[in-house]
Formats: C-alpha cells, sequence, structure tokens
C-alpha cells in the first residue's frame, strides 16, 4: 500500500532523517520503536505532507504519492498526532465533522452513518456528543482524535504515541478498537510508539529507528526475542499495558 525509499526530512539545517524505507502493506499493522530523538514523529509527519523539506520516493499502491496533507488524505491517508490538536472550544461532534471536511460533498447521510460508527467504536463520544473536546478526560480525547481522523475514511491510519498520558487500561481498550478495525475493515496501521512492548503486541512487524536511521526491522515476534531489542526497549524499565 505504501512504500517509502530513500526518505530524508529535517527542520532547517538539521537532517532528523536519513535515507530511511519502509513499507506499509494493506490490512498490517506495522510498528516503529526508538528512543526520544530518534525521529519518529518526524517520520509521521515527512508521510503526512507536514514536513516541506521531506524528499525522497513515496508510492501509494504503486504510484506516486502526491504532496501536500490534503494529497495524502485524499489518497486515503491520516494522521492522529501524539498531542491530538483538537478544536478544544467545539463540541464532539463539531470535531468529528471537521474530521470529514474533504468529505463534505457528499450526502449528510453517509456523514452521519460515519458518526454513528465512531460512536459505535468509542460510545462514551455519543454520551459526551455536545460537550466541549476541552473538558474531556485524556482518554476521551485520544477516542476523540481518532474518531475525528476516521472520519476521513482512511485506509492506513498513523498513530503517534497513542499511549501517551494515558492509564495502561484505556490504551489497550483503543488499541484493541483499532485492532478490531485492521481485522474486520483492513485498515492498515503504522504505530509510533515509545512502548515497546505494547507496540510489538500490536503490530505484525515493526522498524528500530535509532538517530533517524533503521537499525532493525522485521516480524514483531522476532523482534520482541532479538536480544538488542530485549536489552534496550524491553528490560525491566519497559512499561507494561
Amino acid at each position: 500500500m505504501l512504500s517509502v525509499k530513500a526518505l530524508r526530512a529535517g527542520y532547517g539545517r538539521s537532517e532528523v532523517i536519513d535515507d530511511l524505507s519502509l513499507r506499509v502493506d494493506a490490512g498490517e499493522a506495522v510498528a516503529v520503536i526508538g528512543p526520544n530523538g530518534a525521529g519518529k514523529t518526524t517520520l509521521l509527519n515527512a508521510l503526512m505532507g507536514l514536513n516541506p523539506q521531506a524528499t525522497g520516493q513515496m508510492s501509494w499502491r504503486g504510484q506516486p504519492l502526491g504532496r501536500g496533507t490534503a494529497a495524502r488524505l485524499r489518497a486515503g491517508m491520516a494522521l492522529v498526532p501524539e498531542r491530538r490538536e483538537l478544536f478544544g472550544g467545539l463540541s464532539v461532534i463539531d470535531n468529528l465533522r471537521l474530521g470529514a471536511y474533504l468529505r463534505r460533498r457528499e450526502p449528510a447521510s453517509a456523514l452521519k452513518a460515519d458518526v454513528e460508527f465512531v460512536f459505535g467504536l468509542f460510545p462514551v463520544l455519543q454520551e459526551r456528543q455536545s460537550q466541549m473536546a476541552q473538558t474531556l478526560s485524556g482518554g476521551e480525547q485520544q477516542m476523540l482524535a481518532i474518531g475525528r481522523a476516521l472520519m476521513a475514511r482512511p485506509q492506513l491510519l498513523l498513530l503517534d504515541e497513542p499511549s501517551t498520558g494515558l492509564a495502561p487500561r484505556i490504551t489497550l481498550q483503543i488499541l484493541q478498537a483499532l485492532d478490531g478495525l485492521r481485522a474486520s475493515r483492513g485498515l492498515a496501521l503504522l504505530l509510533v510508539e515509545q512502548n515497546a512492548r505494547l507496540a510489538l503486541r500490536f503490530s505484525g512487524r515493526a522498524y528500530v529507528l535509532e538517530m533517524g536511521e533503521v537499525v532493525l526491522d522485521g516480524p514483531s515476534a522476532e523482534l520482541s526475542h532479538d536480544a538488542r531489542v530485549i536489552d534496550s526497549y524491553l528490560g525491566s524499565g519497559a512499561t507494561h499495558a
């Protein structure tokens, strides 16, 4: 589905991502793990067209991927940023509707059906639909950020540190819901996550990113038993979900 080769990205004179290649196939979950400062968020921003300095070969289903965020959204990609970036002064329902902005010319019935789908996935959002986003709990805000991204009907969902600031129980609930969508609807996931144990649990393949370069990649089950990964990311200090 998504193929990336020789990707470089950074800010000003600072190059953060150097000659990186990866792929995400249809309906699979892929994790990217690594320490703080490895370039994980920069990677997602580059993939989503949010880093104007990004260069490299990016293709979507075998065709060149257009530049800019709108082109990536239209192709079928959506990003859930680490800070969620909700419209705090707007209601839950309005945040969801804004997620479907590029689909605004579709029949109202289609958009309503998608809202109901999100409410089915995260019932608490239906209970809070008239509430301002800024008044939600951290877990509810993360659910809303994911729901807003799903309103674009993506085929590939990019998730930046979805466990940040959340109780393990809530994180597990959210990732289980997304894994259910992957299994039932073929939604592909690219999961960037500091919690390596969690990321490897909910992915079929994974990349280990250090200093902007992929140093290891392979099936998640194999990487979870790799001595280097265990020593660096799965030791006694790792967070358990």
